[in-house]
């Protein structure tokens, strides 16, 4: 702007702004003057009133101070007469005995004359060598408990004894308290007794009070009567003892009237000088909390703020304490001290309001003026303003053409106002790079009239393109008509290219972040290290989330593996602004420790502060654990090096040195100036003993050649003595693979070569005892083996023929002694085989319940006469299948239920399972047998373990046996993993246990190519059955009844016969009755069998429960009882019994009463499975020939026989292809087995000819020999009939249980039959075909095949959930294969589908798809078995004949079978039966499935069969309607 420019404003200013004094004066000073005259007025009459207001106040609070210190004085000393009257007391009487001071404090109402006094009490000094009379003395003053307590550990030679204290409820725990161990306590008596007068305790917490409440103690001297002592030393002299009073403060002056009024505030403090916090022992403001002192602030700023406060001191008796009171809220409102501002502001509202008035009238006028010289002086700045700006302005006309340019427009674009009047702005500046869009929206916007904003390049005069931030306004004349434009422009340009650059380096920062959160740890802290940021890979290595670490320290992943000075160096060069690098160990959430490598960058603001600091890390934690590692092992080295005795060396190969450490030099004896120094290599060479020099020579050329490791043991000379070095060592090589150094370890291995030597003399001699014992044991067991072969052969066939009860008697107990002396003769082979450690255990899946239910027949076989139950206690959690070795582990147990038996004369043999531990993959098992018998002597428990041994010579002669069964036992358990513990006591029994871990099965077993049904799947037919068990024995009910809730029954028990009937009459008479009865034999009283008897004349016949005997007596004992005794019994069980066959016995008894006929007995019937194979037998021995042959001959087979090796190898010469197989033993004359053997293979030819030994060696030795002799197999003797069945059809190339199917001609049905058929969806003429047209096995299968489908969606279901694909897939497989045999095709179909879908993978969705199609199927396919089958019957025999059928007695019968089945009843056995007999014929089998699913105990399924069956029945009815 010039100069002349800047005179014209500057008149126009002046010109414009020279009224305005004037006018102010006018306008402003009357009213001015009027308003402070006003005020000044109205402030007066309010400072006065107010004056009058605060002096009232204050001496109405001062009255309010004075009542209160003396109300506190008051409380504080009125306990005082109540003191005083009871030193009266001692003053009259001299002493007061306990019922004399209870006396006197009952007499004073406390509550009433002394509130807050928590009661009375004495406290007499005692010397401490006068302790131990004062409390005896006290004790005997009716206080038996007395005793003395301490409140600290300082001994001083006097106590102050709290001797009574009464009200005695109020102080509990007092007497007997010594006051004088703590400080405050003992000063203020002290202070009592040597001033003769009341004194206070400083403040304390009362011990008989259980809050941390404030109180004092008022202490009163008690001198002797008549005494009047005048000095501290008269008055301790004559002291009788204190009266005293525990005060709580709160509850002394909780109800001061000043404060319930609520108009001051009081507190009290224990000190004079300090009112801080804790000094306060009174609040009153704060009294209705449980403690009366304020949790809230009291210092000096918050009573400040209270209006009035008065500090006062208090002379309380013997202790001063300062008050403090000041004016609460409801003081202040009281005071009023609002009047004086009402007054004030009354005054200053009438002074405005007429100040206001004379304003308006004088400046209305002067607001005319200014306005219009406003708008004037407006319009001037507005030119001066367009024309000097330094932005572009441009004016136009309505049709776009420029009118006006200013200076700025001149200067951005090069051209001037000449050049470029009447040109189109968008023309003249617009260039190629201008942005279309943009040019398109501005002249929408002009030709509708409305303004515009935005950014546009431009091109200048000289060609230099730039940016412009555009507005662009439309003009209107006076009647708002539209003159054209005005735009204003802005050069951006250089802001323009800054935002370019900003967007290049946010980009190239975007792109640098993003590797670093790749591939980094990164967190931000501020400036005090609060984190304020992590990436994700900083939540993922610490475990913690973003919203976990926001806001914490980096202390919560501090591992404490750094030192305080490692953290304060790399904090001093952060907080300086030094950016710094370490490796930093942190823990995460889990405990995990990890190693990061860390760069920390302090970023500053504007001012150079620092603001933030940026972390970034890399994960170098293995790394870390490589180093870590590398280090260990290393020392490991070291240590092992050392431990190890190893000397190393080292070899400089092309300086030909050796490098010896100490222990090196140790072993070749290095005098002291050849140790730690260089030696050459012929030096090494010369303490070689020569006969070894070569080969070592040899080795190391090797090593260097082949690059092998060097490995050599040779001798050295080391002072006349020679010495044996254990040598190794490997080569390193440079770059080019030239060998350049050889490190290597020596040891001296004198001792261990001498050590060796020794060893191997002792083992040959002991290898050829050992041989000699096997070559001994191997033929005794041969002899004695093959004479007992031959009497259990014989004597097998003698059961078979015929023979009478004595002679099968006589035959059936000489095998069981020739099986007696077998198991002898086992016991001492296992004792050879565990001490020459040949003894392995196999490992195969078992079934635990089967071996308990065979070993229950062996131990119950063992109890003879004997008065002793066995009994199972047996875990519910126990698995049924596992893997190990089932013959090894019933035979432990065998052993220890026979040792118990053995030695226990009366009473019961416990053996338990308990489940310990159970998982996914294996099961840890408690085994136990515990018995009530003899017991074993401390001294003898050790001896039992070894063999051939028992507790004593006595024992052996009362009882019998060798003494092996518990030694081999212990070895057996020990190869199991277990230890076998003794704990017994003389003459209360004994207990052996152990504990041992078993896999589970991977699968279940399978037998006859049938998967067998767990226990729970087998219980659930009879889930909740009610069952009684009644026996005398408790332990016996305690286990039978556990046994029965673990298969879901609900279970009485009843100890006697009476009580079993009482409780059965119970049941009755409520409507219900018993599934099942288990009772034992022997009982006092009612018997088994008059209780058996009792209940079936008891209960009707349809509700008899099934009845089974549960006793310690075996079957003999059953047959010899009259039939019509052994009628009452369903079932017996001899004890010891399992809940397996606890539920088999339900079962069977059950099944026997629905279809009695099937449990006849049968003759056995043999199979022939060895039909039509021709076999040869090579034995020299004429019993094992007769045996075998007729054994053999009765399976179906041609038996030849060779007397030994030589006459078989004649035979087969002759008739090489004669024979099928051949059964060799081993030991003949003539020619052995083995030779024989070797002879048929090479000399004969016969390779691929089965040959099985058989042979009463049972050494694994032996078995070896055979294998490598060219034998197939191996048969120990005396063999088992079915296993050598077995065998041999497995080496004959047969299929175990064969069987020849009959084919019949193809079944046809009727026209209109066939209809019915095929609309059943199941292809039953295919499926009679296969099974040759047997229409009634067809129909059992059909119901069978049903059963199985009522829970097979549950069980496919149940799998899949448990993520079992394996077992879901077998279950699959079975029900194709039964649904293809069966004609429900589509069924089989889908299974397989099912099978194949789970064995290669599949989805969720998958799943459930799969599942909801096979339960569909299956709903369809049960509906067309149940039509199936009744039209099969129908077609076998008729259909229904409604006519013939009552409906009304049938509708009856069947509602109450169903009924029953609803309510699980057991009565609806007999229901059916009963049903059977009336309709059966009538409904020409119709009744089948029902029968048969209620056979099955499958309720559910008989329920949907009753209703079905009725709607069919009133279905045909209509049709004849």
């Amino acid at each position: 702007m010039n100069s002349s420019r800047l005179k014209a404003y500057s008149h126009r200013g002046k010109t414009y702004f020279s009224w305005s004094p004037r006018k102010l004066q006018r306008a402003i000073l009357l009213p001015l003057m009027l308003f402070v005259v006003g005020t000044i007025i109205s402030g007066t009459g309010a400072w006065w009133l107010y004056n009058e207001i605060e002096a009232n106040a204050k001496v109405d609070f001062q009255r309010n101070v004075d009542r209160v210190s003396g109300e506190i004085t008051r409380r504080f000393s009125q306990p005082i007469y109540g003191l005083n009257g009871a030193r009266g007391v001692y003053a009259a009487n001299g002493h007061l005995t306990r019922k004399q001071f209870y006396a006197y404090v009952a007499s004073r109402n406390l509550p009433v004359e002394f509130p807050g006094v928590r009661g009375f009490g004495f406290i007499q000094r005692v010397a401490r060598s006068q302790l131990s009379a004062f409390i005896a003395e006290a004790k005997i003053d009716g206080a038996p408990t007395f005793s003395l307590r301490r409140l600290g550990d300082i001994q001083y030679d006097d106590l102050f004894i709290i001797k009574y204290i009464a009200p005695i409820e109020n102080n509990e725990g007092v007497e007997g308290l010594d006051i004088g161990s703590e400080s405050v306590r003992r000063d203020a008596a002290l202070l009592a007794i040597n001033s003769g007068k009341p004194t206070l305790s400083g403040t304390l917490q009362l011990a008989q009070s259980n809050t941390k409440t404030p109180g004092v103690l008022l202490f009163v001297p008690v001198y002797k009567s008549g005494a009047n002592p005048t000095t501290p030393t008269e008055r301790q002299a004559l002291l009788v003892g204190l009266l005293y009073s525990p005060i709580v403060i709160a509850e002394l002056l909780r109800d001061i009237p000043e404060f319930m009024n609520g108009r001051v505030d009081i507190e009290l403090f224990d000190s004079l000088q300090d009112l801080s916090n804790k000094n306060l022992v009174f609040d009153a403001d704060d009294s209705k909390s449980a403690n009366f002192i304020s949790n809230k602030k009291h210092d000096d700023e918050v009573i400040a703020t209270r209006v009035f406060n008065s500090i006062n001191v208090l002379p309380l008796p013997g202790h001063n304490m300062t008050l403090r009171v000041s004016s609460t809220p409801a003081f202040e409102e009281l005071t009023q001290r609002y009047t004086p501002w009402l007054l004030f502001l009354f005054g200053l509202l009438l002074t405005s309001a007429l100040v206001l008035l004379i304003r308006q009238q004088v400046s209305g006028r002067n607001r005319a003026e200014k306005l219009a010289r406003n708008m004037t002086a407006d319009l001037e700045r507005l030119a001066l303003v367009a024309k000097n700006t330094s932005n572009a302005v441009v004016i136009t006309d309505i049709n776009r053409k420029i009118v006006w340019v200013n200076e700025g427009f001149e200067r951005i674009t090069g051209y001037c106002q000449d050049e470029v009047l009447g040109l189109s702005p968008g023309k003249l500046l617009q260039c190629p790079s201008t942005d279309q869009h943009v040019v398109k929206a501005i002249k929408a916007a002009l030709n509708a009239g409305e303004p515009f904003n935005g950014e546009i390049l431009n091109c200048s005069k000289s060609g230099q393109e730039y940016w412009i931030e555009l507005e662009i306004q439309p003009r209107y004349n006076d009647q708002n008509q539209p003159v054209g434009f005005m735009a204003i422009e802005s050069d951006i340009s250089e802001r323009k290219t800054t935002y370019q650059r900003l967007e290049t380096a946010l980009r190239e920062n975007d792109a640098l972040l993003s590797t670093l959160n790749l591939h980094g740890i990164i967190s931000t802290a501020d400036s005090a290290g609060l984190i304020i940021d992590v990436n994700d890979a900083f939540c993922n290595i610490s475990g913690y989330s973003r919203a976990e670490l926001i806001g914490q320290n980096y202390h919560l992943i501090d591992s404490l593996t750094h030192s305080s000075t490692f953290w304060q160096s790399m904090w001093n060069d952060i907080a300086n602004g030094i950016s710094w690098r370490g490796e930093i160990c942190n823990k995460a959430k889990d405990g995990c420790l990890y190693w990061v490598d860390t760069t920390i960058a302090p970023f500053k603001n504007s001012s150079g502060e620092i603001e933030r600091f940026i972390s970034i890390q890399i994960d170098i934690t293995a790394n870390k654990n490589q180093q870590t590692n590398l280090i260990i092992a290393r020392n490991q080295l070291v240590r092992a090096a050392d431990v190890a005795e190893l000397g190393i060396w080292t070899w400089n190969i092309p300086e030909g040195t050796f490098t010896f450490d100490d222990r090196m030099s140790d072993i070749y004896e290095l005098s002291a100036e050849l140790r730690n120094t260089s030696l050459p290599l012929n030096y090494w060479y010369s303490v070689i003993h020569p006969d070894d020099r070569a080969d070592v020579e040899r080795a190391i050329k090797v090593a260097l050649n082949n690059g092998s490791v060097y490995r050599q043991i040779f001798r050295i000379n080391v002072h006349k003595q020679v010495r044996f070095i254990q040598s190794t060592g490997a080569v390193e090589r440079d770059e080019k693979g030239t060998a350049v150094l050889m490190m290597g370890i020596n040891r001296d291995i004198t001792q261990q070569r001498e050590a060796e030597n020794i060893l191997q003399a002792a083992k040959k001699t002991a290898e050829e005892a050992n041989k000699a014992k096997s070559e001994f044991l191997a033929n005794m067991s041969h002899e004695l083996r093959t004479p007992m072969n031959a009497i259990l052969g014989m004597l097998t066939l003698l059961r078979k023929t015929g023979l009478n009860n004595k002679q099968a008697d006589y035959a059936v107990k000489s095998e069981a002694a020739t099986r007696t002396l077998l198991r002898l003769l086992n016991d001492i082979l296992d004792f050879s085989k565990i001490e020459s450690g040949k003894m392995t255990l196999e490992s195969i899946p078992f079934d635990i319940h089967v071996m308990l239910r065979d070993l229950a027949v062996i131990l119950s076989s063992n109890l003879k006469i004997k008065n002793v139950e066995v009994l199972f206690d047996i875990d519910p959690e126990l698995p049924q299948f596992v893997e190990g070795d089932s013959m090894r582990l019933q035979q432990i147990l065998t052993n220890l239920g026979g040792n118990a038996l053995k030695f226990t004369e009366q009473g019961e043999v416990v053996l338990f399972i308990k489940v310990l531990k159970h998982d996914s993959h294996q099961v840890t098992l408690h085994f136990g047998v515990r018995d009530t018998g003899i017991g074993i002597a401390p001294e003898q428990q050790e001896r039992i373990f070894s063999g051939f041994t028992q507790a004593e010579a006595s024992t052996t002669r009362r009882f019998g046996g060798t003494g092996l069964g518990l030694v081999i036992s212990q070895r057996f358990v020990a190869l199991m993993g277990g230890a076998l513990t003794l704990e017994s006591q003389l003459k209360q029994g004994s207990l052996f246990h152990f504990t041992i871990t078993l896999p589970l099965s991977s699968s279940s077993l399978v037998f006859d190519n049938e998967l067998p049904n767990t226990l729970a799947a087998r219980a659930q037919v009879l889930n909740h059955l009610h069952v009684l068990v009644v026996d005398d024995n408790p332990t016996a009910c305690d286990l039978i009844k556990r046994m029965g809730e673990s298969l879901k029954w609900k279970v009485d028990v009843a100890i006697s016969g009476n009580q079993a009937l009482e409780l059965m009459r119970q049941q009755r008479d409520n409507g219900v009755s018993y599934g099942a009865l288990f009772i034992d034999w022997q009982m006092p009283g009612l018997d088994g069998w008059q209780t058996s008897k009792y209940v079936r004349e008891l209960m009707p016949t349809d509700s008899v429960p099934v009845i089974v005997m549960i006793t310690a007596h075996d079957r003999e004992m059953l047959l010899q009882r009259s039939e019509e005794d052994q009628a009452l019994l369903d079932g017996y069980l001899v004890k010891p019994i399992t809940a397996s066959m606890l539920l088999d016995s339900v079962i069977d008894a059950v099944s026997e009463r629905i279809q009695p006929n099937l449990s006849q007995p049968k003759m056995v019937i043999s199979a022939h499975q060895l039909s039509g194979l021709k076999l040869l037998i090579v034995e020299d021995n004429l019993n094992n020939q007769q045996i075998a042959r007729e054994l053999l001959e009765g399976e179906g087979a041609t038996v030849t026989i060779a007397n030994h090796g030589k006459e078989a190898i004649e035979i087969l010469g002759a008739m090489p292809t004669s024979f099928d197989l051949v059964l060799m033993d081993l030991q003949m004359p003539v020619m052995d087995g083995f030779n024989a053997t070797q002879y048929i293979r090479e000399t004969i030819g016969l390779k691929a000819l089965p040959i099985i030994a058989m042979t009463a060696n049972a050494m694994d030795s032996d078995r070896e020999a055979c294998l490598a002799a060219g034998m197939n197999d191996h048969i120990g003797k005396p063999f088992d009939l079915n296993h050598l069945i077995h065998v041999i059809r497995k080496y004959c190339g047969h299929k175990e249980n064969s069987t020849t199917v009959s084919h019949a001609s193809l079944v046809s049905f009727s026209i209109e039959r066939e209809s019915i058929v095929e609309s059943t969806g199941i292809e039953a003429k295919a499926a009679l075909h296969r099974l040759g047209g047997d229409t009634a096995l067809y129909q059992k299968m059909l119901s069978l095949f049903a059963a199985d489908l009522a829970t097979f969606p549950a069980q496919l279901e149940i799998e899949i959930a448990k993520g079992d694909n394996l077992s879901a897939s077998r279950l699959l497989h079975t029900i194709k294969g039964l649904a293809a045999q069966l004609g429900a095709t589509e069924l089989s179909l889908c299974a397989g589908q099912g099978e194949i879908l789970l064995n290669n993978g599949s989805t969720a969705e998958m799943t459930s798809q799969l599942l909801v199609k096979i339960q569909n199927t299956v709903l369809t396919v049960q509906r067309d078995i149940v039509t199936l089958i009744q039209f099969l019957s129908a077609e076998s025999k008729g259909g229904i004949s409604v006519d013939t059928l009552s409906m009304q007695s049938f509708e009856l019968e069947i509602n109450n079978l169903t009924l029953l089945l609803k309510n699980s009843d057991m009565a609806a056995l007999g229901a059916m039966n009963q049903l059977q007999l009336n309709f059966g014929q009538q409904l020409d089998g119709q009744l089948l499935s029902l029968h048969e699913a209620i056979n099955q105990l499958d309720f559910a399924k008989a329920i949907q069969l009753c209703e079905r069956l009725m709607e069919n029945l009133f279905n045909q009815r209509a049709k004849k309607l």
